[in-house]
Formats: C-alpha cells, sequence, structure tokens
C-alpha cells in the first residue's frame, strides 16, 4: 500500500476516506486505533491514510496534493542539525524578551505569537498566537508549504473549540469542526467557504455517527448515512 496523504487529526483522515471511497478507491487509516487511544504516541507523520499502490496517482488527484514523486523527493530534504539549533535558540530568545516585557509592563503587552519554519525553506509555516497568560488563541498551519494556510484552529481557555481546514488547498478554509472536550462534535463541508454545506458529519465520542449530503446544494438534506463505532456503515436513507 502506499501512503498518500498523513492528517493532523482523525477526522481528517476520516473525510480524506470518505472523499476517496465515493471516487471509487479503497482507502485505509493506518493509524486510527492508535490515534483514538494513544494519540500521544503517534510520530510527527501524522494519522496516514494509505490506498493500494496502483490507485495512489489517482488518490493523491482528488486529494488535491502533488504527484507522489514530487513528495517524495521535497520529504527527502532534511533540516540541518545547525538550523533546528538556531530556531530553537531565537525561540528561547523571544519568550524571555516578551516575559521581561509584559513584566515591565505590568502584563499589559500585547499576545505572545510564535512562528515556525518546520521543513527549513525559509517560510512560515505555523503560527501560535497566545493569550496573556500563555495559553493559546490561535493556531494555524500550512501543512503543504505552499505559503497558504491549510488550518485554523481557535481555543478558548486553552482548549479547541473550533477548526477550519482547506480541504481542496485553494486557499479558501471549506470545513469547519466543532469542538468539545478536544473531541469533534460536528464537520460542515461548504465547497468555496461560502453557500450551503455539501456535507455534514455529526460524530459520537469523537467518532463519524451520522453522514448528511446535500449533493445539490439547495438547502436540503439529500442523503443520511449512518455508522458504527468502528467507522463501518450500517445505513444509508435517501431523503428525496
Amino acid at each position: 500500500m502506499t501512503v498518500v496523504k498523513e492528517c493532523g487529526t482523525l477526522e481528517d483522515a476520516w473525510m480524506a476516506k470518505n472523499l476517496l471511497e465515493n471516487e471509487g478507491i479503497p482507502a485505509d487509516i493506518l493509524d486510527e486505533a492508535l490515534a483514538s487511544t494513544a494519540p500521544y504516541l503517534l510520530n510527527s507523520s501524522g494519522i496516514r491514510v494509505a490506498v493500494a499502490d496502483e490507485d495512489a496517482a489517482a488518490a493523491r488527484q482528488h486529494l488535491g496534493l502533488p504527484p507522489l514523486s514530487e513528495t517524495a523527493r521535497n520529504r527527502r530534504q532534511t533540516v540541518p542539525g545547525w538550523l533546528v539549533f538556531a530556531i530553537v535558540v531565537t525561540a528561547v530568545i523571544s519568550l524571555f524578551v516578551v516575559g521581561v516585557s509584559q513584566n515591565r509592563s505590568g502584563g499589559r503587552s500585547a499576545a505572545l505569537k510564535q512562528e515556525y519554519d518546520r521543513n527549513g525553506d525559509g517560510r512560515i509555516d505555523k503560527r501560535i498566537e497566545s493569550t496573556s497568560n500563555g495559553n493559546p488563541a490561535l493556531v494555524f498551519r500550512d501543512d503543504n508549504y505552499d505559503g497558504r494556510w491549510d488550518t485554523r484552529e481557535e481555543y478558548e481557555n486553552g482548549e479547541r473549540v473550533r477548526s477550519q481546514r482547506d480541504l481542496d488547498l485553494d486557499g479558501t478554509f471549506d470545513s469547519v469542526t466543532i469542538w468539545k472536550n478536544d473531541l469533534p462534535v460536528t464537520t460542515t463541508v461548504t465547497p468555496g467557504g461560502s453557500g450551503f454545506p455539501l456535507i455534514r458529519y455529526d460524530y459520537k465520542n469523537g467518532n463519524p455517527d451520522t453522514r448528511w449530503e446535500d449533493d445539490d446544494r439547495d438547502g436540503a438534506w439529500n442523503t443520511c448515512i449512518s455508522y458504527d463505532a468502528m467507522g463501518r456503515e450500517t445505513g444509508r436513507k435517501s431523503l428525496r
């Protein structure tokens, strides 16, 4: 099998899997059990979505990703050790300077902003904006390193409450997920970011429970699909 996408969250992996299977391409989530029970054990690659070797090219095309050969070349470009050290030192100095500034101003300074270049290409691909007490408020990620944000996450009191994704990597957020207790509650997919939704996922205990589809995007759901706790389809009902 060939890994065609590495996702930051389990719901993103499920959306990629469902998108591929709707196109007739069987897909597997290789790290699903680990992501559900012990996500802290996952490595930096994230949650992997894989397909048969012969389907890899078509799958990446449907997911809006570059050809596998190009991705493989990019992954062989490792970050030099000296650059990692320099980034760490810079981050520590920045935190110290911000802390001193806050103390001198009585804690009235602006929220802390941390920026990272994870692949060493000279462009910022992750940004964390924190409140004055150190809790994250906004997190942005550019996971395909094209210079545009792919993910935007909002936090309240350090807890993720809302996230947006650019599923087709066209520069527009078209997926919105609502979170509670760090588990997804519902995800709405709206191509282009405006108009009536195309798909809505409802979750139970963080796992997909129901999928609603409005193929003609007229504001009325056409299909309702149910899943069990293992992600297997258990029912499909037409609402037309």
